[in-house]
This record gives C-alpha cells, structure tokens and sequence, in this order.
C-alpha cells in the first residue's frame, strides 16, 4: 500500500478491533442459566398446554360443523318456502288469466275482482297489451289514464315460452318502488297473444317468510335475483335492498355447495351457505359472523393462554431465582476475563461452586503468561516498526476480497485504508497495477512484484510492490501480505540522468555549430591569415573558459552577470554597445547557475545562428529584478533581442524550445514565456526570489542596477 501523507496514528488489525467491541465475544453466545431453567420448566407446562388445545381445537370443529349443518338446513327450508308461495301465487294468476272476465275483455270486472281478493294482502294486478300499454292496474282506481310501460326482458321471456314468468327486482311504473312482478301470458284463439297479466309484490313480503324462521339474533338470510340485486334480507332490509353482492361473493355462492368462509357485503368475515332456487334462478344465503362460529373457541383459547401465562410467569420466577444464584460465580469469571483481555491479573475467586473457583485459579494462571507474552510482543513489534520507518517501506495485510486487514504505522493516515480495497482509494492510474499484481498472486499462490505510479507528469509517484499469498492452516490462500517502498526519488534520478545525457549530446552539437560560427566571424573579420589565427585562438579559449564556468556552477554563489557575460562572450564582444546588461549583482543558487546556464546557452546559439547575433547590428538585452517585496517577492529575468533578421517562428518544438519552455523554469518552480517578435526574440521568466538568488550585496536586495554597455 502507498504512503499518502504524514502522521502517528496507529492502525490496530481487524481482528483485535472485533475481539474489542465483542463481535467474537464468548459473551455474546449461548444462553443464560436464568433462560435455562426457565426454558426447562417450560418444556413440562407448554407439551400438557398444546395437548388441551388440541382437544378443545377439535371441539370447536365440531361446533363449527354443527353450525354449517344449520346454515345449509336454514338455506334450504327458506328456498323451499318461497319457491311454494311463489308457485302457488303463479297457479292463482294462472287462473285468474284464464277467467271468462279475461277471455272477455271486462278489464272492469278482473279490476274490481282483484281489489276485492288480492289488495288486502298486499298484492297489486296489471294487465299490458303486447304493445306495452298498461289496460287495467289495481294500484289506480279503474279509468284512471295509464301509462305505456315496457318490460322487455320480461316481455321476451313470456313472449318465446308463453309460460310463466318470475322477474328480478324491478321499477314499477305506477308503483315507483322497486317490486317483484310475476307475469303469465293471456292468450287468444290458436295460441296467439293477447297481453301480459302481471301481479307486483313487494320486497317486504319475502321478509315476513324470513321472520317466520325465527332465527337467533346474530344470524342472517337474503335473497338476490339474477343479477345480484338484493331482493330482501333479514337483518337492515332497508339498508341492502336493490344493492348488488360484490362479484366475487356471488360467484363463491353460486359455485359452492357446501357452508364456506367469505367476507359478506359489509366486510364482515362470515360463514355462509347458499342454494340457487330452480324455479326462479334468485339466489338464497344464510351467514353467521364467524366471530360468533368461534366464539367458544375463543374463550377456551384465553383460558389456555391465561393458564399457560401464569404457569410460565411462575417459571420465569423460579428460573430468575435459582439462576441468580448459579450465574454470580460465573458473572465474576467473565469479569476477571475482561481483565485478563486488558493484560490486568484477576483476583481470586472464592464462591460456593467449586467448578467456577477451579475455572478462575487456571485463569488467573493464564493471565500471567499472557502479560510475559505480551511483553515479549510488544518488543518484537517496536522493533518492527524501528525497521519499517528506517527503510522507508509500508506492509499491509489483505483479505481474499483485497481488502486491507492491517497496514503499519508507517503508511500516515492509515486509517483510511482499512476495510477497503486500492479500487476504492485510488485513482483508476493507479490501482490497476497493484489489482493486477494481487490478483495474480491470489491465483497462482506465488509471489509477485512489479510497479505502480499514482499521478502523472512531473507530480508523479512511483511505489515497487512485492506482494506474497498468505495460507490458513489447509494450506488454503486465505489473504496477501504487500511491501511497498517509494521509488519517486530513483525514477527522478533516472529520468534527471536521461536529460543530462540528452543536454551533453544537444552541447556537443552547438559547440561545433560554435566553433563554426566563429570561424566564420572571424574569418569575415580579419585582416589575415595571422590576425585569423590569433582572434579564433583568443575566442575558442574564451569559449574553453564558458565550459568550465557552465560545468562549476552547481555550486551556490556563481554570479549572474558573470555567467550571462561567459554565454555572450563566445559571440559578441559583451563590452560593446551590442549588449546591455541591466540588472543588480546577485549570486545564484546551484540549482538556478545550472538552469539558466542551459537556458542562456540555448538563447546565444540560437541568436548566434538566426537571431540578433548573427549579423553585425543586432543587439541583445539582459534585464533582472524583483517584483513585490516580502515572502511573496519574486526574480524577473528578460532576454530581448533586436536589429537581427525578421524572426520567423520555428514550426518543429526541438530540445531547445523544451529547455527554455519547461525545463529551466520548472527546476525553479517559476514560469516562462517565449516571443516569437518580428523584431528580435524575446524570452521571460519569473521564480520565487529565494529558488534564484543565493547572495545578494549584503541587504538582501542587491546592488543598484546598472547598465554594463560600454564598459
């Protein structure tokens, strides 16, 4: 695992953390005494409990049954009842449809008649024509005008069968309630129809037939037509009739033979019989509220329950009682436990139970070797810990799931890591090495090792990983052990000595682009062949001299001006007016001489060949200074060319374009910027004051500036 910051804190394994908060604690296991002997008093009252209950849940069975017996019987002789009056009725209209007073027409007649005989019991007569029109209805004195009324569900019954016919629950026209008509066709010569004769009852009529069974209070009966509609009903009549059953109560009363649990049409859970009538399809029940079927056996339910409560509340006592007194011995071993477990020594334990005393006795011999182990541990691991933090390593422990178990001090913060795997701490960058290593080493059992970076670019981390299978006692891979050691500090070295040895080839190249521009100058320049040999001498020595300067200024205090001069001096006579040096007298650190070496080195080749160096009028300006004053101050060094040949950006980024871009200033934390002008390349940067400056003229903010043309 990887060293992400500082800090002591100290990361105990997973293991010794659930000992701690009692997850493996003998303590949070097993049974009390006290629920011992209350669990074995139970054992002899609950079996003799369950067997009265048994018995008395076969009582209520029978009752149960008994009570479905009833219900069927009840059912039956109420669709028998009204099927016989309902028959007997039909038989009378039958008669009275045949009456000469019918046969002729004296609608009069059948109109006095039938108010005479069937008004007084509530039995009301009409006679319709085929068209509908009502002729003669006993509910209106005779001549009073009628009404054209249309049955047509009645009406085509009757009409297809010319048979009596008993209608569902219906509105009467005259009547203007709902009633139940019974209607038989009146006929002429050859079977042709002449009208309806119709006799209306009321609903009411059928609740005197339910009365009649005098039924117990808690009881109930109802017919329903056809279609569902309740026609009558014994309990609340008023409050039901013309409602319809809910769908799925008729069609369990339609499908059942027998006496069946259902919730009626008020929600009430009942036990309910019903009968389908064959002469007049109207559906007839009789329902009991199964609180009242079950009653009894409710009662004998809150005996049995209040007799066992009291027999296990009496066990409960004794239980607590005799537990008490076997459990305090024992309460005092899991407390000489807890300090053993915190490396104290119990004190002894004298109680009337000898097992418990011979238990603490080894206990307290066990505590005394564990405080010896103990001590021995903790120097072992003090050394360990000495040995990590001086070579710089972090060791961590992992489950088969790869989630760190364990990590040692030295990771900083380690904390954070426990219970979870590098998938879920590091970025995706990162963690697929190491999940690839530890993976491996989780299939194979082998040992594995490689390299991991966290970040990139210059930022960058770099951590070698060696991670080895850890075995259980099957020689099962039961998790992993890692060792992680940062190796930043090498990659960085390796990379700083490839750049060298690209810095070397790069100098190699521009020292004989050098020579050769001097060369050139010099022989564009002399007078002759002697004054040649002379001038390039005295110039190739002085480029001999900016070498050995460049190469010694790693160490601190090298003079700016002086190694501005000894980049310049190779070129262009830096006491001429073609250079101006402005800026105070400053020594550089050894890191910021090596930086600006390269970077000045790369400038003057560059204005040697191209730039404002290589013709005879260009100039070249070298300004530092501060900007800000305090913490915050800041080193500014500018490079200006001018007076050279229009200046044409570069399309090809080489390694010097790197050197002024990135390298130099990145090595002094500080920035830079590069001009392509017209008129003469400008360079700039800016870096802290105190990555630059090593030694100033004694007041920390350098000589007065000044200008060194001319000089």
């Amino acid at each position: 695992m990887w060293r992400l910051g500082g800090g002591e804190e100290r990361v105990e394994p997973v293991r010794e953390t659930a000992v701690a908060d009692g997850r493996d604690s003998p303590t949070k296991s097993g049974f009390s005494i006290a629920l011992l002997l209350f669990l074995f008093g139970a054992s002899l009252v609950v079996p003799a409990l369950a067997f009265t209950a048994v018995l008395l849940d076969r009582s209520a069975q029978e009752q149960e049954a008994d009570v479905r017996r009833r219900l069927e019987q009840v059912v039956g002789d109420l669709a028998g009842d009204v099927d016989r009056e309902l028959t007997l009725l039909l038989a009378h209209l039958s008669a009275l449809a045949a009456s000469p007073d019918v046969a002729n027409g004296d609608w009069a007649a059948v109109h006095a008649n039938a108010s005479a005989s069937l008004k007084a019991l509530g039995i009301e007569v009409l006679f319709r024509d085929p068209t509908g029109q009502q002729v003669m209805n006993t509910r209106v004195p005779w001549g009073t005008p009628l009404p054209r009324s249309e049955q047509p569900a009645i009406d085509e019954a009757v009409r297809s069968t010319l048979r009596p016919h008993v209608s569902d629950l219906v509105t009467g026209r005259i009547a203007g309630r709902q009633v139940i008509t019974l209607t038989v066709p009146v006929t002429g010569g050859e079977g042709r129809l002449e009208g309806f004769l119709h006799m209306s009852l009321e609903p009411e009529r059928f609740l005197e037939t339910m009365e009649s069974q005098n039924l117990p209070a808690e009881w109930n009966t109802g017919i329903s037509d056809r279609t569902g509609t309740i026609i009558a009903r014994l309990r609340r009549h008023h409050d039901f009739v013309g409602r319809r059953l809910p769908d799925e109560l008729r069609a369990q009363s339609l499908e059942r033979t027998e006496a069946f649990s259902t919730v009626n049409i008020e929600g009430v859970h009942t036990l309910r019989a019903a009968r389908r009538s064959p002469l007049t399809g109207w559906l007839f029940s009789a329902s009991i509220p199964m609180s009242v079927v079950q009653a009894a056996s409710t009662k004998d339910s809150q005996w049995i329950v209040g007799l066992g409560g009291a027999l296990l509340l009496l066990a409960l006592v004794l239980a607590a009682i005799v537990g008490r007194l076997v459990a305090r011995p024992i309460a005092a071993i899991a407390e000489h436990a807890a300090i053993v477990a915190h490396e104290g020594m119990p004190p002894p334990l004298q109680s009337p139970v000898r097992e418990a005393n011979e238990v603490a006795a080894v206990l307290r011999y066990a505590a005394r070797q564990l405080q010896e182990r103990s001590q021995e541990l903790r120097g072992a691991l003090d050394r360990f810990g000495v040995a990590l933090r001086g070579a710089d390593i972090v060791v961590y422990a992992q489950d088969r799931e790869r989630r760190v178990t364990w990590i040692s001090e030295t990771a900083g913060h380690g904390a954070r890591f426990i219970g979870r795997r590098a998938d879920e701490l590091l970025p995706a960058d990162s963690f697929a090495g190491a999940t690839a290593l530890e993976e491996r080493a989780l299939a194979s059992g082998e040992p594995q090792e490689g390299e991991v970076q966290h970040g990139t670019g210059d930022g960058a981390r770099h951590f070698r990983l060696h991670i080895e299978p850890v075995r259980d006692a099957d020689g099962q891979v039961s998790g992993l052990l890692g060792v992680s050691s940062e190796i930043t500090a090498l990659k960085q070295s390796e990379r700083r000595n490839a750049l060298l040895a690209r810095e070397l080839a790069h100098r190699a190249k521009n020292l004989l682009a050098v020579v050769h521009a001097i060369a050139s100058e010099t022989g564009r320049t002399a007078a002759s062949v002697a004054d040649f040999n002379e001038r390039f001498t005295a110039r190739v020595q002085a480029l001999a001299r900016l070498q050995d300067l460049t190469m010694g200024v790693a160490g601190a205090g090298a003079s700016l001006r002086e190694l501005v001069r000894s980049q310049l001096e190779p070129f262009v006579d830096t006491a001429s007016e073609r250079v101006q040096l402005d800026g105070p007298d400053v020594r550089l650190t050894g890191e910021a001489a090596n930086s600006l070496a390269m970077a000045l080195h790369e400038l003057s080749t560059n204005a040697a060949k191209y730039g404002a160096l290589s013709n005879a009028q260009g100039q070249v300006a070298i300004r530092w200074s501060h900007e800000d004053e305090g913490p915050g101050r800041r080193f500014r060094l500018e490079w200006q060319e001018s007076g050279g040949p229009p200046v044409i950006e570069p399309q090809r980024r080489g390694f010097g374009r790197k050197v002024l871009g990135r390298l130099a200033p990145g090595t002094l934390d500080g920035e830079a910027t590069l001009d392509y002008r017209t008129q003469g390349v400008v360079w700039t940067l800016v870096a802290p004051w105190q990555r630059v400056v090593a030694v100033t003229d004694g007041t920390g903010r350098g000589q007065t500036p000044g200008n060194d043309a001319g000089r």
